[in-house]
């Protein structure tokens, strides 16, 4: 299992992830995907 909490992620003055929480368990897939692919 995989836990995320409060996760702020960015670069420069872009903020792409703000206060982000997860839980991923075993054999689930997950991803992040934005404008670009």
């Amino acid at each position: 299992m995989l836990t995320l909490k409060n996760v702020h992620a960015g670069y420069g003055d872009f903020q792409a992830l703000f206060d982000v929480s997860l839980d991923v368990n075993a054999g689930e897939a997950v991803a992040v995907i934005g404008p670009n692919g």
